[in-house]
């Protein structure tokens, strides 16, 4: 007997079709909000430490502070990476960027962090290094963060991390060389996927090199790595100084 709805099998496609739009909607929602609520949290946490004088306090509680706000930076950076994935990839804003302000800004930010591990940061700026980038600070301070919390992150403590920057052919380029743990070669050609963690133990989404690399490509740059096993990792982003905006979609 011929079915009285023809075209049942297309009608319960096109409904599966809807039922997992919307609850794709929803899930992204859902972490959405999650993010901006934890991140708040995050932010109370760290205007409380704020208030702590840090000189008064004995070394190991010195210690407790610094681990602390390295737990908040790295909760920070995990929400933020997940909010910067679901962006629409031509959200760019471009302005006039003082490097050396930016860079000495940015490395700064990440010594606390870094010396909770017993780690260093050493940054240095080749004299011919542009002073002034037309880009996107955002999406520049992004790609920088996810690459020096890598660094930290796999760096054994004690270790030391140099930050470069200079200039080749009208880019600007940054380097980040840690001397952690380094990547396998195998492992080399997924690490700019979505999702790929290599280390289980540390914590993260597997979101943060794959933004870095869709960022820098909205920017009509460039990211790469160059990495051993148990000999460290160099991380090297190249900037065009005046970036024009693209208008298709990555």
């Amino acid at each position: 007997m011929r079915s009285k709805y023809p075209n049942t099998k297309i009608a319960r496609k096109h409904l599966g079709n809807i039922y997992d739009q919307y609850s794709e909607k929803h899930y992204v929602e859902f972490i959405e909000t999650w993010a901006h609520d934890t991140n708040n949290i995050v932010a109370n946490i760290t205007s409380g430490l704020d208030l702590i004088n840090y000189d008064e306090l004995s070394i190991e509680n010195k210690q407790a502070m610094e681990l602390m706000r390295y737990a908040c930076n790295m909760l920070h950076g995990l929400n933020r990476n997940i909010l910067e994935f679901n962006r629409t990839a031509l959200d760019i804003i471009l302005e006039e960027i003082d490097i050396r302000q930016w860079l000495s800004s940015q490395v700064n930010g990440y010594r606390v962090p870094a010396a909770a591990k017993q780690l260093k940061i050493f940054a240095s700026i080749s004299e011919d290094a542009p002073v002034i980038i037309r880009s996107d600070m955002a999406k520049l301070s992004i790609v920088f963060s996810n690459i020096i919390m890598n660094a930290i992150k796999f760096s054994s403590p004690g270790g030391e991390i140099n930050v470069r920057a200079g200039n080749r052919q009208d880019y600007l380029f940054i380097s980040v060389e840690d001397q952690g743990c380094g990547i396998a070669k195998k492992d080399l050609k997924k690490i700019f996927k979505p999702y790929q963690q290599l280390d289980y133990n540390v914590p993260g989404t597997g979101l943060g090199l794959a933004i870095c690399k869709r960022n820098m490509e909205i920017l009509n740059g460039m990211i790469s790595v160059d990495s051993e096993e148990s000999q460290g990792t160099t991380f090297t982003v190249c900037i065009p100084t005046n970036v024009k905006p693209i208008t298709e979609p990555i």
